[in-house]
């Protein structure tokens, strides 16, 4: 294992990332490196680690970049390591489309213009959710939106976070599912469960064509 690397995807909050008895504060939008006999000790398969999320806001100038104005960190997610990772990546925003050659006919009856009837939005962490102060979704669940008045989810829908955790993030792809503050060993993507570039030679009417297989976490 060479050099390990933690990347901290809030843009706004810094983190804090324990593995037993081994701490460490990582700034806002930063990358932390821990070197490579002491990861191979630290993040070995089968290990878990811990991560807290600042409740204070960054302090400029300070010698962490965005590092906390005092030590109150609350807790917001564990990950275990099931192989041999040289990454960790938290605080991501990413999608996926679940469906299926029937899907086409949900898409026609939602009133959303090229649209969806709803979609879920999941919250994997130990903090709550808050999105366009209407959205709210409790630590650790899902939630099915149908959209304003329940008319659908349209594309060009603009989803912000109340708390300004995470990025605005406008839907531009008939996705069915989003997930908040995902941590995984690999970087995700916006539109994770797109196999092919989105372009005007694809027959989107053709499932297997235009999605390929879902990708998993």
């Amino acid at each position: 294992m060479g050099d390990f690397k933690i990347f901290n995807y809030y843009p706004t909050k810094p983190i804090k990332l324990t593995s037993g008895k081994w701490s460490k504060k990582i700034g806002y939008g930063s990358i932390e490196t821990v070197p490579a006999k002491k990861a191979a000790e630290l993040f070995a398969p089968g290990s878990f680690v811990e991560i807290f999320l600042s409740t204070a806001g960054g302090v400029s100038g300070s010698p962490e970049r965005g590092g906390a104005a005092h030590d109150d960190y609350v807790f917001l997610t564990k990950y275990k390591i099931n192989h041999p990772v040289s990454e960790i990546h938290i605080g991501q925003i990413t999608t996926r489309f679940s469906g299926g050659t029937w899907d086409d006919q949900m898409v026609v009856a939602s009133n959303a213009v090229q649209g969806r009837p709803y979609i879920r939005i999941h919250n994997p962490t130990m903090i709550p959710l808050r999105l366009n102060n209407n959205i709210l979704v409790e630590p650790n669940s899902v939630i099915f939106y149908t959209g304003r008045h329940h008319f659908g989810v349209p594309l060009g829908l603009v989803l912000k976070d109340v708390d300004g955790l995470y990025p605005r993030l406008q839907l531009t792809k008939p996705i069915t599912d989003i997930y908040y503050g995902i941590v995984s060993d690999t970087p995700q993507p916006i539109y994770g469960g797109w196999q092919k570039v989105w372009t005007t030679d694809i027959d989107y009417s053709n499932y297997y064509d235009a999605y390929g297989h879902v990708i998993s976490l």
